[in-house]
């Protein structure tokens, strides 16, 4: 449900009922949405999140909707790693990815890079 949930929040369309999500079934899908508005403003566009990347081919779709910076579970353990955090554990040998306060911590470590 995830990527439903991502087309509708940042793109305003209502949430779909197809079997597979619009992000994965159509992958020239063209929207026009937020990460669309703040690049044109000038804003770095970052998609930072605790999962992988691959899931419903966002790797390759957000990009093209207007991300500059994508960063996935294997990402956010390594800057925990370099940052001398706890070893990190995948949540169900990671097929979910990072346990929800390792995803935090990263997003943490990255909200204190920018400020810098």
């Amino acid at each position: 449900q995830t990527s439903r949930s991502l087309v509708s929040n940042l793109f305003g369309n209502l949430p779909e009922t197809l079997i597979e999500p619009a992000i994965k079934q159509y992958p020239t899908l063209n929207l026009k949405g937020l990460p669309t508005l703040t690049k044109a403003k000038g804003y770095h566009n970052a998609f930072i999140s605790a999962v992988d990347l691959k899931w419903d081919n966002w790797h390759k779709q957000l990009p093209r909707l207007g991300f500059d910076q994508l960063e996935g579970w294997r990402d956010l353990n390594q800057l925990l790693r370099d940052r001398n955090y706890p070893p990190v554990e995948t949540e169900h040998e990671g097929n979910w990815g990072l346990w929800d306060e390792k995803g935090f911590n990263g997003l943490y470590e990255h909200m204190m890079d920018w400020k810098a």
